[in-house]
């Protein structure tokens, strides 16, 4: 349990796909910005494919190749080429050059940019696979590692021109066959994932979108999530409609503990003002499991039937709405009891007094929660 730990990556190998961790920030590549597409940091990270190409790689993103500008774009037909450069000393860190300079994280939720190379932690990159992710976790402490990759597809950020953009959510059962959909939407200011979401919409069915995450490390997890439940278009009160508090259980679960979604009031008449709820930070929620063993945590979205017309029958005029989006995993290492600590922190640093110690694990049992 170690707060300041080291994390190692995986060895470049042409053809296999990672999620480009940055070092400084533990935040991974990923697209949204201007259309949607140019590179910045985020959690839920985006699966890119490394090809050789001579000396050099090329960087393949799901929506093209990344571009070598001041500020890269994701989504490009032509090559344009990087090289890695392994970190002096490490197991595996690399640099990623390209004729103009360095590729640079600036912070989460920040455009990536090309610059002067300088060797700091911006500068270097790690690549994680799943695996690599979850052998990681061994070393996380309080100050908790992001673990969102694990969950495919977790704010819903790809915006395709072809017609396809539901296909980017496949990671979750039943998303298309149930009648999910994704809207998405830019802003050249704007950098960040909220503009992107999964929403359910005009559909009386009861629904189940969900993911299992398998051969998960012991510990404390906190899952965090935006979303709401709106049970028609317009309108606050349920009154005159067969509307009824159980059909308002629209609920998140996440290792067995389940959140209602809040009910949003408001009048929701296109998904541009769903996104703004998010991108004003509302209908935000957590989820906290501490799991004893290895194992499969299933994440997932529900929403019951609902029957809302006079007549028991669904109405185009009582339009429900689910919206979800932004999921973020955070691991924060295995579970450890209060004499496992003090057993450490007497041995480690026996100067330190009772109340010294008391006071520690008091920080870390509120930071983890």
């Amino acid at each position: 349990m170690n707060a300041d730990f080291t994390l190692d990556g995986e060895q470049v190998v042409s053809g296999n796909t990672y999620y480009i961790m940055n070092l400084a920030t533990k935040k991974y590549i990923k697209p949204s910005a201007h259309y949607g597409v140019q590179a910045i940091l985020g959690s839920a990270g985006h699966p890119v494919t490394i090809v050789a190409d001579g000396d050099n790689y090329i960087l393949k993103s799901r929506l093209g190749n990344f571009t070598t500008d001041t500020n890269p774009y994701m989504d490009n037909g032509n090559k344009f080429y990087y090289t890695l450069e392994l970190v002096p000393g490490t197991e595996y860190q690399y640099y990623i050059k390209c004729s103009g300079g360095t590729l640079t994280g600036n912070g989460e939720n920040a455009l990536l940019s090309i610059s002067t190379h300088t060797g700091d932690d911006n500068q270097k990159w790690l690549l994680m696979t799943d695996d690599r992710i979850k052998s990681e976790m061994a070393s996380a402490g309080a100050a908790g590692l992001d673990v969102t990759p694990l969950i495919k597809d977790a704010d819903f950020d790809v915006k395709a021109y072809n017609g396809t953009w539901n296909n980017y959510a496949y990671n979750w059962t039943n998303f298309e066959s149930a009648g999910w959909a994704l809207a998405s939407s830019w802003d050249p200011q704007v950098v960040s994932d909220y503009w992107s979401l999964a929403y359910y919409q005009g559909k009386a069915a009861e629904t189940t979108i969900s993911q299992s995450l398998t051969n998960m490390p012991a510990g404390s997890y906190k899952l965090s999530y935006q979303g709401f439940y709106r049970y028609k278009k317009t309108g606050a009160s349920i009154s005159g409609s067969k509307v009824t508090e159980q059909d308002l259980a629209a609920k998140v679960t996440f290792g067995g503990t389940s959140n209602n979604l809040p009910r949003n009031t408001m009048d929701i008449g296109a998904t541009s003002t769903a996104a703004s709820e998010f991108m004003n930070g509302n209908n935000s929620d957590t989820i906290k499991v501490t799991t004893s063993s290895v194992g499969t945590l299933d994440v997932a979205v529900y929403k019951p039937e609902t029957t809302e017309s006079s007549n028991g029958t669904f109405s185009s005029g009582y339009s429900s709405w689910v919206v979800v989006d932004n999921f973020k995993l955070i691991y924060y290492g295995a579970e450890v009891s209060e004499e496992d600590i003090k057993g450490v922190a007497k041995a480690e640093l026996g100067t330190l007094t009772q109340a010294d110690i008391d006071k520690s694990i008091k920080l870390i049992r509120d930071r983890v929660g």
